[in-house]
């Protein structure tokens, strides 16, 4: 059918967090089978910064995961604080708001045996109500080793050989790496060149053109 594994891992993945800072999954859409221009076209202008969906299609039908219709991400906030400086829309107060928000996201996700594994700015949603939430759990894992939320021992770590993130500019050492264990660290390295793209208006510290670039 058009259910791919992947959309199944992150819809339960979502379905195991609820946290104001986490995008909630609303619901799950099921559309029959279209033409392939259908298809392609409904695709447009989708995703969580939109309200509409990450839409997986093919000659079955596709899958529609529904979330609340977000103001913009940050990357698209970056740009616009750039074109209008006057506004100072990266002032330290709304910077400090935002990263402790972004952590409180994470904080939630790893106390629950999640690991995002794709920080970045484009993953980062705003909301109309000037609130944080941190979307894009398609690559997200859960912990090997975690039994409980209340578990104070150091997560085991995850197991995979998946597709890592897609931006190497925020891909941490053990992901450019193919290192088969990956854990909590990446999202703190994420999280941590978000800030300094905010505090730099914009400027990404790490902007390699290839994994390979960016090791080096």
């Amino acid at each position: 059918n058009g259910l791919t594994m992947e959309t199944v891992k992150e819809a339960g993945i979502l379905r195991a967090l609820s946290s104001p800072y986490v995008i909630p999954l609303v619901g799950i859409a099921v559309q029959g089978p279209s033409s392939k221009g259908d298809g392609e076209k409904s695709n447009e202008g989708g995703g969580e910064g939109e309200g509409e969906g990450d839409e997986t299609y093919n000659k079955f039908g596709y899958v529609l995961l529904v979330f609340p219709k977000m103001e913009c991400d940050l990357q698209v906030y970056i740009t616009r604080a750039i074109a209008n400086p006057e506004m100072q829309l990266l002032r330290p107060a709304i910077l400090k708001s935002y990263m402790v928000q972004l952590l409180l996201a994470l904080e939630h996700c790893h106390l629950r045996g999640v690991t995002h594994r794709s920080v970045e700015s484009s993953n980062v949603l705003l909301a109309p109500d000037g609130g944080l939430r941190l979307g894009g759990f398609g690559n997200a894992r859960f912990f090997v080793g975690i039994s409980s939320v209340l578990a104070s021992q150091e997560p085991t770590g995850i197991t995979t050989k998946k597709k890592s993130v897609h931006v190497p500019w925020y891909m941490a050492p053990e992901a450019l790496l193919d290192c088969t264990v990956q854990s909590t660290p990446m999202d703190v390295w994420g999280a941590g060149l978000v800030f300094t793209e905010m505090f730099n208006a914009g400027q990404v510290l790490l902007p390699g053109d290839s994994q390979i670039d960016q090791i080096s």
